[in-house]
């Protein structure tokens, strides 16, 4: 059994791991632009994604779903993605639970109370880069920094293989 982690949304991820907790895969989730009402958006290629989790088969994956959202704009784009992951899955047969970010965040760290300006995406970097000390966190050879999504997708992909019996 794998486990996949999928953060959700135009700038996420996928990562799945293997029940010792090794990562066996891990990517950015495939984006392509369509033509909706005379305006290019991007979308979940979910054409892509499929053939991108097939190989990793069988797996239980848990989604991130999103809890607020700074434009309407954005909302509407990370609706339409999660439905697109959660359809992908259905389709292959897949098991999947979703999860609000605060939950599998618990597992991981604790905010201590009083602190302002706390990073929730530097937290997730630490953690990742212990667990997984060896490991790069760029999207692409190019990049310069970390990928948030990688990042919390690789932890999301653990908190379902700890609660799966992974260890």
């Amino acid at each position: 059994m794998n486990y996949v982690g999928i953060d959700n949304g135009n700038t996420g991820a996928c990562v799945v791991l293997d029940k010792e907790g090794s990562i066996l895969f891990k990517s950015t989730l495939p984006i392509h632009r369509i033509n909706v009402r005379d305006e290019m958006v991007k979308k979940l290629d979910s054409r892509k994604f499929f053939r991108m989790l097939k190989p990793y088969m069988p797996f239980i994956a848990i989604v991130e779903v999103y809890t607020h959202s700074p434009t309407f704009k954005t909302l509407v784009s990370m609706s339409d993605c999660f439905a697109r992951i959660l359809g992908t899955l259905e389709l292959m047969g897949m098991e999947y639970k979703i999860v609000e970010a605060k939950n599998w965040q618990k597992m991981f760290w604790t905010k201590s109370k009083g602190v302002v300006d706390y990073c929730t995406k530097k937290e997730a970097l630490r953690v990742a880069s212990e667990l997984w000390p060896k490991e790069c966190w760029l999207a692409t050879e190019r990049s310069n920094k970390a990928h948030d999504g990688i990042v919390d997708a690789v932890l999301i992909a653990e908190y379902v293989r700890r609660n799966e019996g992974g260890s």
